[in-house]
């Protein structure tokens, strides 16, 4: 019994580490040409991972099936390397399979507001052991695209690339040999989506003995700017209240869409990430249409002050499209101007509430909760906080029902001392 126990704790174990990665989807346009990355690096740049398709490397067609793992990348490869796996090849990143390992290298890129997406990238061989001999393995590599991060891929046509019949094995030659560039454009159902992944895999067209290795470089990814909309937009503003920034936007009419997603980034050019969307937040689903429009908020709470931030609001139609919804908004979080409690709320509560508090500079901080006659029920806060907005939570589950008092006490720089204090309710 205990061994059934334990080997089915493994079973679950194993299953959860033997699964992919997903990188994180990059903006267009996306260009990458593997300049900055050491020749020793270990460390996929952003986008980019390595995976496992199969613990065979011979297969005669692309396989198509979503990875089995995740592989790292082996630094300072070069055509002599013989290890299986995903290389990085002093400026190029290439894959190089087994008897027991079939690699592929995938890319993640967002296109949404982008149509028309085409890819450009040099391929190259960097081994090749091909000696008309005991070793003539010709082989092949081809790029693959699926949408979302699950299920299988489609091999894309016309973009095939083979080894040739000259041999490359010397240690540390990262020379590309027989390079070429391909361009082709994706299919339609590309344009407008949240994540495209694309993966370079390959498969055995004749021959025996050792296999050669590929390499990708100089990868350009671009779109048409879509800008077109299912939805009139009245107008978005981006506030700061109580060291929050709000969002606030309305439409004059949406017809066919399924809400609005909010995208964050500290830069104007991006990349932007989604910090909430309709998928997971009721509040920016839209139910049915409205041809009179309506209107929506969002707070985003994880802001910092001093810090400058801007947003995208994207629309979601009903099929699956995506699009930028009014003009990029911009906003800047500043620290507060003077110390500030604010009421808890909610107030009366039951049994958790939240107590606000502003410090235009770093202090040491002590927030205390007493009870009726005086005693010290709780200690929220016993610490050196930074300058800015501050939220902390009193739980009441475990006191009785009454009235509590809140009392903060701040020392800055210079001895200066600020406190101040509130009243609440806690009504079960």
């Amino acid at each position: 019994m205990r061994w059934a126990i334990l080997l089915f704790f493994l079973s679950v174990f194993s299953s959860n580490v033997t699964g992919q990665s997903n990188p994180v989807a990059r903006s267009l346009p996306y260009s990458e040409d593997f300049s900055s990355l050491p020749a020793a690096s270990t460390t996929y740049p952003d986008g980019w991972q390595g995976w496992q398709l199969s613990t065979s490397g011979t297969n005669t067609t692309f396989r198509t099936v979503s990875p089995l793992s995740d592989l790292s990348l082996q630094g300072n490869s070069s055509a002599s390397t013989t290890a299986g796996g995903v290389h990085n090849y002093n400026g190029k990143i290439g894959l190089l399979a087994s008897s027991s390992t079939d690699p592929s290298i995938s890319l993640s890129v967002r296109t949404t507001m982008h149509t028309s997406v085409s890819v450009t990238y040099d391929v190259m061989t960097i081994r090749n052991p091909y000696d008309s001999a005991s070793n003539t393995k010709i082989n092949e590599v081809t790029l693959q695209l699926r949408l979302g991060t699950s299920g299988s891929f489609t091999t894309l046509a016309g973009i095939e690339y083979r080894n040739n019949t000259v041999t490359q094995t010397g240690s540390g030659v990262t020379t590309p040999q027989n390079p070429e560039t391909k361009t082709i454009t994706l299919p339609d159902s590309c344009s407008n989506r949240d994540i495209v992944q694309l993966r370079w895999v390959r498969r055995e067209v004749s021959g025996s003995g050792y296999r050669p290795s590929f390499a990708v470089d100089n990868i350009q990814i671009t779109g048409t700017y879509d800008v077109s909309l299912p939805v009139t937009m009245r107008g978005a503003s981006a506030t700061v209240e109580d060291g929050k920034v709000v969002i606030r936007f309305a439409t004059a009419s949406e017809i066919g869409i399924a809400g609005f997603n909010v995208m964050r980034a500290l830069e104007s050019t991006g990349p932007f990430d989604l910090i909430s969307g309709y998928a997971t937040n009721p509040g920016l689903a839209v139910s049915g249409s409205a041809t009179g429009g309506a209107s929506y908020y969002f707070a985003d709470v994880k802001v910092s002050p001093g810090m400058t931030y801007y947003y995208q609001i994207q629309v979601v139609s009903n099929s699956g499209k995506v699009a930028q919804a009014g003009d990029l908004l911009e906003v800047s979080v500043g620290a507060p101007a003077s110390f500030v409690v604010h009421q808890n709320f909610p107030n009366p509560f039951n049994p958790v509430t939240a107590i606000f508090y502003e410090l235009p500079a770093p202090g040491n901080v002590s927030l205390k909760v007493f009870d009726a006659i005086g005693r010290v029920v709780e200690t929220l806060v016993e610490s050196r906080e930074g300058a800015g907005f501050h939220t902390v939570k009193f739980d009441g589950s475990m006191h009785p029902s009454g009235v509590y008092f809140y009392s903060m006490r701040v020392e800055v720089q210079g001895g200066q001392i600020f406190s101040a204090a509130g009243k609440m309710v806690l009504s079960r």
